[in-house]
């Protein structure tokens, strides 16, 4: 898997307000998954991440940061190519 392609994915779905993203939508579990979010969260691309509930992530209140929106934006190459494509799993594989 490509992290810097999941990066942005996961980036780019929360500029689009996608608050119901999960670990199905890149076909991973969902403790890697949850690890992942908390490590975009400490490294400072995301804030205001939480735990659900139902032990999921709560995403209703997240937000990008000045780093992570600096991501988006050193990577605008791939603005055009993540939006048309038609699988996120299947682009964030691409080399």
């Amino acid at each position: 898997m490509n992290l810097e392609r999941l990066q942005y994915s996961f980036i780019k779905e929360l500029e689009r307000k996608n608050t119901k993203i999960c670990a199905a939508d890149y076909g991973v579990d969902a403790a890697r998954f949850q690890a992942f979010v908390y490590q975009l969260q400490k490294d400072g691309y995301i804030s205001n991440v939480h735990l659900a509930p139902d032990s999921g992530l709560d995403l209703k209140k997240a937000e990008i940061t000045y780093t992570g929106m600096k991501y988006l934006a050193e990577h605008f190459e791939w603005i055009m190519p993540y939006r048309d494509a038609m699988d996120r799993k299947v682009w964030i594989e691409q080399s």
